[in-house]
């Protein structure tokens, strides 16, 4: 939007806040965008087998359920639930606003504060912590499979629990998960992908959520190859399992070398700044920051971003490694095969 039209959108948004409504059309209407968006979820490969991999790894935590909710939970939903709800959370002590712009600051804050004075609502029941699950002591991954007859290849996924944002180990985890999977030098890519010739699709990922999270790596790989003989079909997942947790026990073990630790760095924060190109990320970025990194200043966290990754060093990334990758992971795995298998845990 334009600078003069600053003060309109001020209004519209503290309007919403205040005076929210749902009416039965609207619920209805959201409902059937969810409840399609919640089928193309199934269907998407990845996205059905991540789900399967965090109701396991996530066990006992809100995080075990799927993000975008359940079928059964949508249909059920009421514009009564929604109402109650949005006036339980959706309160002034709960609200972080974010501007970003060719704007006069001091201004700004004071159109929101007189568009606001008379907000007011009630502090709601008191919101319990978050459990955290204990790391597990058992050598052996927790194995989900499932079955899909329109696919050819093989997914593979192992997780691991890892620092969520507010927690001091956080950039170093970032950095650590730069060196596994999260850029095309890796450990994940060079010795999976480019030494081994394993997989079509090689990576990790660092989920980042507050109090919880986790590094999952993942493998898209041919689930049956040509053996030494030239004529038999050796079943590659057993092979691929080993060789996938082993990149994380290497970095529990190894320590990064200097031309590693920067490379990943600069990935690191170069990802984060590109991150920032439209300026709706920027004001996302910022009011995320002032929520979730509570330790590190709140939204000042989002200019000294690339300070704390610099900070980071290989001892950091080694004990990081250690402390969240030396128990036993959870393992989702999609094959081909009869979908009446349904979903198998060993």
């Amino acid at each position: 939007m334009l600078p003069n039209e600053v003060t309109d959108a001020i209004y519209l948004i503290c309007d919403v806040l205040k005076n929210a409504n749902f009416t039965d059309t609207s619920v209805e209407n959201s409902r059937q965008d969810m409840l399609s968006r919640i089928q193309e979820r199934s269907d998407d490969v990845f996205e059905a087998t991540n789900d399967r991999l965090r109701e396991s790894l996530y066990d006992g935590t809100p995080f075990a359920l799927p993000q975008i909710g359940t079928s059964s939970t949508i249909k059920r939903l009421t514009s009564a639930d929604l109402i109650t709800y949005f006036r339980r959370y959706y309160r002034p002590d709960n609200i972080t606003i974010s501007v970003v712009g060719y704007i006069d600051p001091s201004a700004v804050v004071s159109t929101f504060a007189g568009n606001m004075s008379d907000f007011v609502r009630p502090r709601s029941h008191h919101t319990p912590p978050l459990v955290i699950p204990e790391p597990s002591n058992s050598s052996d991954p927790i194995i989900v499979k499932s079955y899909r007859r329109d696919v050819t290849a093989g997914l593979m996924m192992a997780g691991y629990l890892a620092p969520g944002v507010d927690s001091m180990d956080y950039p170093a985890m970032l950095v650590a998960n730069a060196l596994l999977g999260g850029m095309k030098t890796s450990l994940m890519f060079k010795n999976l992908r480019e030494k081994k010739l394993y997989g079509y699709e090689v990576a990790s990922t660092y989920t980042t959520q507050i109090g919880l999270s986790d590094i999952t790596g993942y493998i898209l790989y041919p689930v049956s190859a040509v053996g030494a003989d030239g004529k038999t079909h050796v079943d590659q997942t057993p092979l691929v399992k080993a060789a996938l947790l082993d990149q994380f026990r290497t970095m529990t073990q190894v320590l990064p070398t200097d031309e590693e630790l920067e490379r990943a760095k600069k990935f690191v924060i170069g990802s984060y700044l590109l991150a920032h190109e439209r300026i709706e990320d920027r004001s996302y970025y910022l009011g995320y920051s002032e929520l979730a990194m509570t330790q590190d200043g709140g939204w000042k966290f989002d200019d000294s971003y690339a300070q704390a990754i610099n900070a980071v060093t290989e001892s950091d990334v080694l004990h990081v490694s250690k402390k969240y990758f030396s128990g036993a992971p959870v393992i989702s795995l999609l094959l081909p095969g009869d979908p009446n298998a349904g979903v198998v845990n060993d």
